[in-house]
């Protein structure tokens, strides 16, 4: 059996983690993460997937490890560019306007 806990990471194939004689192994955990993470898969896998990454600590640390990247695309996503980036396309726009289709540096 490998070691489980920090930096340990997922072992394909590792028929000793917990719940993967059940049917879920780190393979088919790391394999099927987006899915599970984006709930479309069918519960029953649901629940499979759930209780290995229980009792994994590698496979638990790469989904921490999605959730976190897609927490922060989530927030980058609501923030907006500066009002002076606006103001600056606009002048700029209006430059090109003006000289018929050259922007000025």
């Amino acid at each position: 059996m490998r070691a489980a806990g920090p930096g340990a990471g997922p072992h394909p194939g590792d028929w000793e983690v917990p719940g993967a004689r059940d049917g879920c192994g780190c393979e088919e955990a790391i394999d099927r993460l987006f899915e599970y993470l984006d709930s479309e898969m069918p519960e029953s896998d649901t629940a499979r997937v759930s209780a290995h990454l229980a009792a994994c600590h590698g496979c638990e640390d790469a989904a921490g490890a999605e959730r976190h990247v897609r927490e922060l695309l989530r927030r980058s996503c609501l923030e907006s560019a500066p009002e002076t980036l606006r103001v600056r396309v606009v002048a700029q726009l209006m430059v090109r306007q003006v000289r018929g289709g050259a922007v000025a540096d």
